[in-house]
C-alpha cells in the first residue's frame, strides 16, 4: 500500500498583510467567526475578527491595568470598508497610548472609589487649580451619583451620567445641564492631576431657550457702594460685626466690572492694574476659559480697592487678592450672599445675584450696541452674549414700537 507523504503543517491561515487591498477582499466567515492577526511584526496585540457579517478590529490586552481589563477592546469596524493607515492605524496608536498611561496612573490610586475621593481628595486636587469646592457641589454629587459612589474612579464613564438621568426622569433640562458640569468637573480635576486618563465623559449640548429671560436690577450704583462702605451696614446690633471689607469689595467689583463672584474672589495682587484701573482675569479662573481684563467703573471703588491694598491686604503664598487669614484660603464661593440678602432688603430688589451680571451686559450693549465688545467684557462667546442680551433687547424695543399703534 502506497503510503502518503504527510502533509506539513500549512502557515498560519489567520495571517495577513493588514492593508486596505487584503482586509477589503477578505470574505466573510460562513459560519464561526475568525480571527486574523498582522504578518508583519508592527502590530502586536492588533486583531481582526471576521464574522459572518462584520469585520472589526480589536486590541487584545494580555495584562490588566488600573482601567483596562484584560480582553478584546474595540478599534475600529471595517466592515463597510474604512482607510486602515487614517483610520484603524490612528486608533491602535491611541489605545497603546492609553494603555502607557493607565500604567502610569498614579501609584495606589487605582482602588480609590469616587465616594473616598469626594470624601478626602476632591477639594485638595481641586485647590491645586485654585478652584473650591463647595459643600454642596460635594452633596449634590453624592445624591446625584449614589449609583457608582463604590465604583473605583479610574473606571468611571459616561454611563455613570446616563445612570443619573434615568434615576431623575423628572430633572429640567437646566438641573440636568448643571449636574453635568459638576460631575464633569470632578472627572476634570481627576484627569489634571493624572488619576485617569482623560475625562470619559461625553459633550453634550443642552437646548437654549428661544426666549431666554434676562432680569436686571434697577438701582443706583453710587449709592449702593456707598450705602455698603458705611460702617453701620450690616450691624444688626451692637455685637454684630458686619461684613468684612474683602466680601464688601467682591460684592460691588462683581457689580461694577459684571464679573461671576468666582473670577473676582480667585483673582491675585498681580491681576489688578492701578495705573490703568483694569482687572485682569486669567483663563484658568474663567469659566469660560477667556481670558479678559475690564475696567473697574466707579472712582468710588477705585479709591476703596487703593487703600485695601495699601493697609488691608494679607500677604499670602498664593497671592491671592482676598485671602481668608482665618481659613488660610481664599475666600469661600458664597461669601457674598449674606450681603445680597442686606442689600435687597435695603433696597428692596428682587431677583438673584447674578442678575447685576446680566445688568452690566446689558447697560454696556444699550451704549455702545456692540455685542462683540459686551461678550469679550463679560467672558462669554459671542453666540450666548447675543442671544441673552442683543435678542432680548430687540424683542423689547419690538414690543415698544407695537405700543405705539
Amino acid at each position: 500500500m502506497e503510503m502518503k507523504e504527510k502533509q506539513k503543517p500549512a502557515k498560519s491561515k489567520n495571517k495577513i498583510n493588514f492593508n486596505d487591498a487584503d482586509i477589503t477582499t477578505l470574505p466573510l466567515a460562513k459560519e464561526k467567526s475568525i480571527d486574523y492577526t498582522s504578518i508583519s511584526k508592527k502590530y502586536p496585540s492588533l486583531i481582526l475578527r471576521v464574522g459572518k457579517k462584520k469585520k472589526v478590529f480589536y486590541y487584545k490586552v494580555h495584562t490588566k491595568t488600573p482601567t483596562l481589563n484584560v480582553g478584546f477592546h474595540f478599534i475600529a469596524d471595517v466592515t463597510n470598508f474604512l482607510s486602515f493607515e487614517n483610520v484603524v492605524l490612528p486608533a491602535y496608536r491611541k489605545f497603546q497610548a492609553n494603555i502607557n498611561a493607565s500604567k502610569k496612573l498614579t501609584t495606589g490610586f487605582s482602588k480609590v472609589t469616587m465616594e473616598e475621593y469626594l470624601d478626602n481628595y476632591y477639594r485638595v486636587d481641586a485647590l491645586d487649580s485654585n478652584k473650591v469646592v463647595s459643600d454642596g457641589t460635594l452633596e449634590k454629587l453624592k445624591l446625584y451619583f449614589s449609583h457608582s459612589l463604590e465604583k473605583r474612579c479610574v473606571v468611571l464613564n459616561d454611563d455613570d451620567y446616563k445612570s443619573y438621568v434615568q434615576a431623575w426622569p423628572n430633572h429640567s433640562e437646566s438641573t440636568r445641564r448643571k449636574v453635568y458640569y459638576s460631575y464633569s468637573a470632578m472627572l476634570n480635576t481627576l484627569a489634571i492631576n493624572e488619576k485617569i486618563i482623560s475625562n470619559p465623559l461625553k459633550k453634550r449640548k443642552f437646548k437654549k431657550y428661544k426666549n431666554p429671560i434676562v432680569n436686571t436690577h434697577d438701582v443706583n450704583y453710587s449709592e449702593l457702594y456707598k450705602e455698603i462702605f458705611d460702617e453701620g451696614f450690616g450691624k444688626r446690633t451692637p455685637q454684630s460685626k458686619g461684613f468684612s471689607t474683602e466680601t464688601k469689595l467682591i460684592f460691588t467689583l462683581c457689580v461694577d466690572v459684571g464679573a461671576r463672584p468666582s473670577e473676582i474672589r480667585l483673582l491675585k495682587k498681580k491681576n489688578v492694574d492701578l495705573k490703568n484701573w483694569k482687572l485682569h482675569f486669567e483663563e484658568k479662573t474663567v469659566k469660560t476659559l477667556k481670558a479678559r481684563k475690564v475696567p473697574i467703573n466707579s472712582q468710588f471703588l477705585q479709591s476703596k480697592l487703593e487703600d485695601y491694598l495699601s493697609s488691608g491686604f494679607s500677604p499670602n503664598k498664593e497671592n491671592f487678592l482676598f485671602f481668608n487669614t482665618s481659613t488660610q484660603k481664599s475666600f469661600a464661593s458664597g461669601c457674598w450672599r449674606s450681603l445680597f440678602r442686606e442689600v435687597k432688603e435695603q433696597f428692596g430688589l428682587d431677583g438673584r445675584f447674578y442678575d447685576f451680571r446680566h445688568t452690566f451686559a446689558s447697560k454696556v450693549y444699550k451704549l455702545s450696541r456692540d455685542i462683540k465688545l459686551v461678550a469679550d467684557l463679560i467672558g462669554d462667546d459671542v453666540s450666548t452674549a447675543s442671544e441673552y442680551y442683543a435678542n432680548t433687547l430687540i424683542d423689547e424695543s419690538i414690543e415698544m414700537l407695537q405700543n405705539l399703534n
